[in-house]
C-alpha cells in the first residue's frame, strides 16, 4: 500500500476476536464501528475498525463514514 498505492493509511474492518492478530502487525484500533450507506439510508456498522499509518501523518479521530456501500 505504501509503495504501490502511495496512500497515507490502510483501513481495516474485522471482528474484535481477530484484532490482536492485526495489532501485532502494527494496525491500531481507532473506532468501534463506522457508517455506511444502504438503500434504507445511513447505517452504523458495529465492527472493529483499525488503521495502519504508512507515513508520518497521524490518524485523525472522529466519525468514519464510507460514503457508500460497505464493500
Amino acid at each position: 500500500m505504501r509503495e504501490e498505492l502511495k496512500v497515507p493509511f490502510g483501513l481495516l474492518v474485522c471482528l474484535p476476536a481477530t484484532s490482536p492478530v492485526y495489532a501485532k502487525c502494527g494496525w491500531q484500533t481507532v473506532s468501534d464501528g463506522l457508517f455506511h450507506h444502504q438503500e434504507s439510508g445511513r447505517l452504523w456498522m458495529e465492527i472493529c475498525v483499525m488503521v495502519l499509518c504508512l507515513g508520518e501523518r497521524q490518524w485523525l479521530e472522529g466519525e468514519i463514514d464510507l460514503c457508500g456501500l460497505p464493500w
